[in-house]
């Protein structure tokens, strides 16, 4: 070809490929605060291994190896930024349409700064025996599109981890241009592509036009990928089958990579041991053969214990591991539970990929034990996916559209399967202790306080917008009322607010709704007899008779911030105090009560020990509404009772 012809064609091709923001048409304005990478904000790193190695999961290409998954920094030329100079000029317009807005002005002072720089800091994520991202040539539909142009929409495929929803803003968090590159060479086909995407802000373009806040690199014409990589630095060529991310502006300090390693040891340590999964961290490599050393090394230094315990279910000679080869007809179910006087009494919620979803935790039980569930079921699988949000952080029945009933009780069932293996494990272990005669009965089950806030906890009982129902309580006889586990004969949870005018007792459930016809305990054993109340001291002997609470109404009024919301009308006048207990898989505890304030005086009640508001001032027929804050942020299934002093 002549020189002329080469010269043209380059100029064109210069012309046609580069930055391009669409026009808004006078739309709305976008910000920097994108809600998708706000999310991710408060814990980056962390959330990035999590959200990128579930993609690269659900690609795997031959089931028989693992998929491995490399994460390795790169200090790279100014010049080789993909359309550097235009994307310089584009963050001046950015700072100069939003410089009124001082979060704006910060943000794009630094990133022009960072451009500036003889060198850029990348991060490289690459995948391999996977089989890359098709679609790249189509205008929609195929997992190219749904990566770099879908919003709002969240592909739960059967079964798989990734949905290219929500998580796919989490490289974005760690860019300090809030830009990502995606390279890929697709195994189906055998096509290449390139593309760059920023989620920036409004601003105004060459002609004085605003644009949307998010942008691409590529051909600009209909804002379509690179599909002919050999124009590209060798860098950003894909070779073999696979996905490439390129996050620029990657700025996290020295202990990057291991803080990076432990998030995907906490949340992928199930594929690591199984051999489904290998991961490269900078010079760190973490596979089926370096778990055990980094379990010691990094894991136990970092504080991770509770991973340590999980991961000993799976590899200790004691462990209990249990199955159900085909539950409710959907597949098999795994529990592996290891027990030992310094783990927490949680349990791993695991998918068939081997990818934890979140910790199960507040088993109220003297058995001191680890656990991780496994469903591996193919058809369970399937349904669980149906359940996630987003995140893939929780299983909740309220997604599964077709029939909420069913799905809560899938989930209610599967619940109590792990419970009851744990108390099969905990009646072999408590028959073995020494109980002198009768003095078992005046002891706590567990002396111990579970603390810290619970990241993943959820409950699985009520609806997702409670509707609080008043019920009559009265005062019985003590002969109507007996000490019990808070559990019923079928193992299910239940809570206690009184009982109605019918002697049914109530409970509160996983929303903090009262609701009839639960049973639990008041925590003092009979009316006016002598009890013990459990808290941050030494139990407390008390006599104390029980106030009895007329249309008693507790329900979550903000789970986010932990708030509830307690209405009442006592029967009679006087001093006392109420009592919260959070309603556990295998028996009650005290609430981490933060503080709680009347509504309508906006008085403060003091908490002297854990679960109890008091003293309080009771005035017979008076009804009352106090806003309690947990110190856990979450919703979760609370017993009332009252007494007076």
């Amino acid at each position: 070809m002549p020189t002329s012809i080469k010269r043209k064609f380059k100029e064109r091709l210069e012309m046609s490929i580069g930055w391009k923001f669409p026009p808004n048409n006078y739309g709305s304005e976008d910000g920097l605060n994108d809600p998708g990478i706000e999310t991710f904000l408060s814990r980056p790193l962390e959330s990035l291994a999590r959200e990128v190695i579930q993609n690269s999961r659900d690609a795997a290409m031959d089931a028989t190896k693992p998929v491995v998954v490399e994460f390795a920094l790169y200090d790279v030329p100014r010049e080789l930024f993909p359309g550097v100079s235009e994307f310089s000029k584009i963050l001046n317009s950015c700072g100069e349409y939003w410089s009124e807005n001082a979060k704006s002005r910060k943000f794009f002072a630094h990133a022009k700064q960072l451009l500036n720089q003889e060198n850029i800091t990348f991060l490289k994520i690459s995948d391999y025996n996977t089989k890359g991202l098709a679609g790249a040539a189509e205008p929609r539909g195929k997992d190219w599109h749904k990566l770099t142009k879908s919003v709002g929409a969240s592909d739960k495929r059967e079964g798989k981890d990734g949905s290219f929803g929500i998580g796919k803003h989490a490289p974005f968090a760690c860019s300090a241009f809030r830009t990502v590159f995606y390279g890929t060479k697709v195994e189906e086909d055998k096509t290449t592509a390139f593309q760059g995407v920023a989620k920036l802000v409004t601003h105004l373009d060459k002609s004085g036009e605003a644009t949307q806040g998010t942008g691409y690199f590529g051909e600009k014409g209909k804002l379509q990928p690179i599909l002919d990589v050999d124009t590209l630095d060798d860098f950003y060529r894909r070779r073999r089958f696979g996905t490439d991310i390129f996050i620029p502006g990657f700025i996290y300090g020295d202990d990057w990579d291991e803080r990076v390693a432990l998030s995907v040891i906490k949340n992928f340590f199930v594929s690591i041991h199984d051999g489904k999964l290998s991961v490269h961290v900078g010079e760190i490599r973490i596979d089926q053969t370096t778990l055990p050393q980094l379990m010691e090394q990094l894991v136990e230094r970092k504080g991770a214990s509770e991973t340590i315990g999980f991961y000993r279910t799976l590899i200790d000679e004691d462990s209990h591991v249990f199955f159900d080869e085909n539950f409710l007809g959907m597949g098999q179910i795994e529990l592996n539970v290891v027990i030992g006087e310094d783990l927490p009494k949680q349990v791993a919620m695991v998918r068939q990929s081997g990818m934890l979803v979140y910790i199960k935790k507040r088993f109220k039980t003297p058995l001191r034990f680890s656990a991780v569930f496994i469903a591996r079921g193919e058809k369970l699988n399937t349904f669980l996916t149906s359940l996630e949000p987003p995140a893939h952080d929780d299983w909740e029945p309220e997604r599964h559209a077709e029939d909420v009933p069913y799905a809560r009780s899938v989930l209610q069932k599967m619940h109590s399967w792990i419970v009851d293996k744990i108390r099969e494990l905990s009646a072999t272990t408590e028959s073995e202790e020494i109980d002198p005669e009768g003095i078992g009965q005046f002891l706590p089950d567990d002396l111990d306080n579970e603390d810290g806030k619970n990241e993943t906890d959820n409950s699985d009982e009520g609806d997702a917008h409670p509707r609080p129902v008043e019920m009559q309580v009265r005062a019985t006889s003590p002969s109507a009322h007996r000490p019990t586990t808070g559990e019923s004969d079928e193992g299910e949870d239940n809570s206690v607010a009184g009982v109605d005018s019918s002697g049914n007792r109530n409970g509160v459930n996983g929303d903090g709704v009262l609701v009839p016809g639960q049973e639990g305990v008041n925590g003092t054993g009979q009316d006016g007899q002598s009890g013990t109340v459990s808290g941050d001291g030494p139990d407390i002997s008390v006599k104390a008779s029980r106030v009895n609470l007329q249309r008693l109404r507790l329900f979550c009024s903000d789970s986010s911030t932990g708030e509830y919301m307690l209405a009442y009308t006592p029967d009679l006048s006087g001093d006392g105090t109420i009592q919260l207990n959070v309603v556990g898989e295998v028996g009650n505890e005290a609430a981490p009560i933060a503080s709680v304030v009347d509504v309508a005086s906006g008085e403060q009640y003091a908490v002297p020990r854990e679960g109890t508001i008091g003293p309080i001032t009771f005035v017979q027929g008076q009804k009352k509404e106090l806003k309690v804050i947990l110190k856990e942020h979450l919703r979760c299934a609370m017993e009332v009772s009252a007494h007076a002093s």
